[in-house]
C-alpha cells in the first residue's frame, strides 16, 4: 500500500518538477514572431507555459497585475519595449521585479529597460557605459559573417557572453530561433534542457516563392524585367509575409520576375542596394518597390543609398502597411495615412527619390494568442491596391522597353484661373520650359513632328488652341475642330465605370458622398472616425458658402448646421435619425448652389459644345501638350483651386479618360511643384482607389521634372 501512495505522489509532483514558467513583454512588431517560437516550444515541452504580453496590453492594468505576471516565472524576457508604458515597466521591474534567482533578459528595448538584464542573479549591463553597450550591440559591417562577428563580440565582452547568446537567438527572428531563446532562458534559470549554438541570421536575404536565402542565386531568375521589394529583414515574419507573395504573384503575371530583398537596417540595406544589379543578373533590373520604414540605409547610410538609387535609374516606389488601421478605418479616415507617420513614411523617404506612394497592407482586427495570451497585429495586404502595384509597374516595364519614338507623352500645364493670359507656374517660364523639353524630346528620338521656331511662337499656338474657357461660347466654338474631344455617349458610358458614390458625388456635390461614408462609420461603430468626417467636411463647405454670394447662402449654412448635429446625434448613441438627415442632405442639394449640389448630370456643362466634351490642346507628332481642366465653372475658381471637399466637374475627369483610352499616353509629364490633381477630394496620403488621383491617372507613370 505504501509503494502504490509513493507512487501516486510522484505522478503527482511530477509536472511541478518538470513544469517551467517563462514570461515576456514584448512590442506589437515581434509578438507574432515570439508567438510562432512559443508554439514551437510547447510542441517539445507541452508542460511548460509561455505568458507573453504587449505593452499596450498592460496599459490598462494596475500595477498589481502586471507584477503579478511574474510572481512565479522561471524567466523574465523584456523584448523592444519602448513607447508610454516603457517607463512603468522599468520601475515594476526594477522595484518589484521577479527573485534574484530569476533571470531577466532585456534587450532591443530603452536603454534604462536593457539595463535590467540580469544572469546567475548579477546585473549584466553595470560594467558598461551607454557607449560601449552600443559598440557591444552594433550590427556586423557589411560583408562581414554574422555568426563570426558573435564569436568576436562574446570574446571582446566576456561578462556579457551569455547575454549576447541570448540576444542572438531574439535577433534570429524564426520560430526555430524563438524556440532556441525560451531554451536559453530556462538554462540561465537552472533547467536541465538542451540549448542549440544560435545561428545568426544573414544581414541580407533574398526571398522568392516562399524560400529565403543568403545566396542571390537561390533566386533562379532568368533575362528579363525583374522588380525588387525591399524589405527589412524581418519582412518574412508572420503577418508581413503575405503581401510579399501578393504583390511578386501579380507581378509574375504580367511577366515580370519579383523577389525580395529582407535586409537590416542600416549598413545591410545600403549593401543590398548598392550592390542588386550586380547580384540579380542575367536579369534586369525594372523597379524598385521599397517597404522600409524611414529612410534606406539609415541616418548614416542614407545618401550611399539615395546615390545608388540614383544610379540605378529606374522607378523606386514607396509600398506602405498601415499598421494601425484596419481596412475599414483606413478608408473612413480623411488623412489616409496617419499625420504621425507622414514624416517618416512619406517625407524622409521622398528625400531619396522614393515616390508615388501606396498602402498595400492594413492591420487585421486583433486577436489574442490562445497559447500565449499576447495580442496579436497581423497585416493583410489590399487586393486592389497590390494589383493597382502591378499595373502600375508594369506601365514603367513598357516605359523602358519602348523606343523613343514610339512612346506617346502628355505635357500638362497651368491655366489658372482659365483664360488667354493665364499660362504658368509659380516662378516658372511654361512657354519657355514647353519649347526647351519639345527640344531635348526631339533630340533624344521622340517623334515631335513639326516643331515652333521659338518659345514665342509656342506661345501663340498655346493661346489659341491650349487654353480653357469654361464660359465663353464663342471661344468654345473658336476650339471645336482644332482640338481633341469625346462624344457625351463616350464619356457617360466611361463615367458610368466609376464607383457608384463617386458618380453621385461629381453629379449631387459633396454632400453625396460625405452622406455615404457617414452612414458607413455609424453601421459599424467608427464613431470618432465619423465625427471627424462630419467635422472636416463641414467645415470645408462652409468656407466656400461664406465666400460665395448666392441667393440660398443662409439657408445652407443653416441647413449645414442641422446636418452636423443631427449626424453627431446618430454617431454619439443611435438616438437620432438617419432618414432625417436624409432628408437634409436632399435639402442641401436643393439649395442649386452651383458646386455644392454637384455638376450635374454627365457629361455637365463644363467645356461642352453641340454634346462634345472638349479638350483644349496641341498635337506634336507623339506629343501632346494641353492645359489642366479648371476645377469649376460658376463657383469662385480661386475657393476651387486648392478645396479638398468638391469634386472635380465632368471634363477635369474626361480629360484624364481621354490621355489614357484616347491619346493612349505612356507618361504623363505635369510642369510646376504641383497639380491641381493633389487637391482633390478625400484622403490627404496614403490614398485608397475612390481618390480622384488614383481614379483619373490610373497606372499612368507620372513624372515631375
Amino acid at each position: 500500500m505504501r509503494f502504490w501512495s509513493g507512487i501516486a505522489l510522484l505522478l503527482l509532483a511530477a509536472p511541478a518538477l518538470n513544469a517551467a514558467t517563462i514570461v515576456g513583454i514584448v512590442s506589437d512588431r515581434s509578438s507574432a514572431e515570439m508567438a510562432a517560437g512559443a508554439e514551437k516550444h510547447l510542441e517539445a515541452f507541452p508542460e511548460h507555459e509561455i505568458v507573453l504580453r504587449t505593452p499596450e496590453q498592460l496599459k490598462d492594468v494596475s500595477d498589481e497585475q502586471v507584477v503579478s505576471l511574474w510572481d512565479d516565472a522561471d524567466a523574465l524576457i523584456l523584448a523592444a519595449v519602448f513607447g508610454e508604458e516603457s517607463g512603468r515597466i522599468r520601475r515594476l521591474v526594477r522595484d518589484q521585479g521577479p527573485g534574484a534567482d530569476v533571470p531577466i533578459m532585456a534587450m532591443n528595448s530603452k536603454r534604462g529597460i536593457t539595463r535590467l538584464s540580469r544572469l546567475d542573479g548579477e546585473p549584466v549591463m553595470d560594467s558598461l557605459s551607454d557607449k560601449e553597450v552600443n559598440e557591444m550591440v552594433a550590427n556586423p559591417e557589411p560583408g562581414e559573417d554574422p555568426a563570426a562577428h558573435l564569436d568576436e563580440r562574446r570574446r571582446q565582452y566576456p561578462e556579457q557572453a551569455q547575454w549576447l547568446t541570448g540576444r542572438a537567438f531574439y535577433q534570429g527572428r524564426s520560430p526555430e530561433h524563438m524556440d532556441g531563446l525560451f531554451r536559453w532562458a530556462l538554462a540561465q534559470a537552472g533547467h536541465d534542457i538542451d540549448v542549440p549554438e544560435p545561428k545568426p541570421r544573414e544581414p541580407i536575404r533574398y526571398y522568392r516563392d516562399g524560400e529565403a536565402s543568403a545566396d542571390p542565386d537561390s533566386l533562379n531568375l532568368k533575362k528579363g524585367p525583374a522588380v525588387a521589394l525591399l524589405d527589412l529583414d524581418s519582412g518574412d515574419r508572420p503577418g508581413d509575409r503575405d503581401l510579399l507573395d501578393a504583390a511578386c504573384e501579380q507581378m509574375e503575371k504580367r511577366g515580370i520576375q519579383c523577389f525580395t530583398i529582407l535586409a537590416r537596417w542600416g549598413g545591410a540595406s545600403v549593401e543590398a542596394v548598392q550592390t542588386l544589379e550586380e547580384r540579380i543578373q542575367p536579369a534586369t533590373l525594372s523597379g524598385i518597390v521599397s517597404l522600409q520604414y524611414f529612410t534606406v540605409g539609415g541616418g548614416d547610410g542614407r545618401r550611399d543609398v539615395t546615390k545608388a538609387f540614383n544610379e540605378l535609374d529606374v522607378p523606386v516606389i514607396k509600398g506602405m502597411r498601415l499598421s494601425k488601421l484596419t481596412k475599414p478605418e483606413w478608408l473612413l479616415s480623411d488623412e489616409g495615412l496617419p499625420w504621425d507617420a507622414v514624416h517618416y513614411q512619406l517625407a524622409m523617404p521622398e528625400l531619396q527619390g522614393i515616390s508615388q506612394p501606396m498602402v498595400l497592407a492594413v492591420a487585421e482586427k486583433p486577436r489574442i494568442d490562445e497559447l500565449t495570451g499576447v495580442k496579436l497585429k497581423f497585416m493583410r495586404p489590399v487586393t486592389e491596391r497590390v494589383n493597382s502595384l502591378a499595373d502600375r509597374m508594369n506601365r514603367w516595364v513598357t516605359l523602358q522597353q519602348k523606343d523613343n519614338a514610339d512612346k506617346r507623352v502628355a505635357l500638362v500645364y497651368y491655366n489658372h484661373p482659365p483664360g488667354r493670359q493665364n499660362i504658368g507656374a509659380d516662378k516658372l517660364n511654361v512657354p519657355e520650359s514647353l519649347f526647351e523639353i519639345l527640344q531635348q524630346l526631339k533630340a533624344a528620338g521622340y517623334d515631335t513632328g513639326e516643331l515652333p521656331e521659338s518659345a514665342e511662337a509656342l506661345l501663340d499656338r498655346i493661346q489659341e488652341q491650349g487654353v480653357n474657357l469654361p464660359d465663353q461660347q464663342s471661344g468654345l466654338e473658336e476650339l471645336a475642330g482644332k482640338v481633341p474631344s469625346i462624344s457625351s455617349e463616350t464619356y457617360l458610358e466611361r463615367f458610368k465605370s466609376m464607383p457608384e458614390a463617386v458618380q453621385a458625388e461629381m453629379e449631387n456635390g459633396p454632400v453625396g458622398y460625405l452622406h455615404a461614408q457617414l452612414k458607413n462609420a455609424a453601421k459599424n461603430g467608427h464613431t470618432k472616425l465619423g465625427n471627424d468626417l462630419i467635422k472636416n467636411g463641414v467645415k470645408d463647405l462652409r468656407h466656400m458658402l461664406r465666400n460665395y454670394e448666392y441667393d440660398a447662402t443662409e439657408r445652407a449654412l443653416d441647413l449645414l448646421d442641422q446636418y452636423q448635429a443631427g449626424w453627431r446625434e446618430v454617431l454619439r448613441d443611435d438616438a437620432g435619425s438617419i432618414e432625417k438627415v436624409t432628408r437634409i442632405r436632399d435639402a442641401l442639394v436643393r439649395t442649386g448652389i452651383p458646386g455644392l449640389s454637384g455638376w450635374g448630370e454627365a457629361p455637365g456643362r463644363s467645356m461642352v459644345l453641340e454634346g462634345e466634351m472638349l479638350f483644349p490642346g496641341i498635337h506634336f507628332g507623339n506629343i501632346f501638350i494641353g492645359p489642366q481642366p479648371p476645377r469649376g465653372w460658376e463657383v469662385s475658381e480661386e475657393l476651387l483651386h486648392a478645396n479638398t471637399t468638391f469634386p472635380p466637374t465632368h471634363q477635369y475627369v474626361g480629360f484624364y479618360q481621354w490621355l489614357r483610352k484616347d491619346f493612349n499616353a505612356d507618361a504623363l509629364v505635369y510642369l510646376g511643384r504641383h497639380s491641381t490633381r493633389e487637391f482633390l477630394p478625400r484622403r490627404r496620403a496614403g490614398l485608397a482607389e475612390d481618390d480622384y488621383p488614383e481614379l483619373l491617372g490610373k497606372d499612368l507613370p507620372l513624372i515631375y521634372p
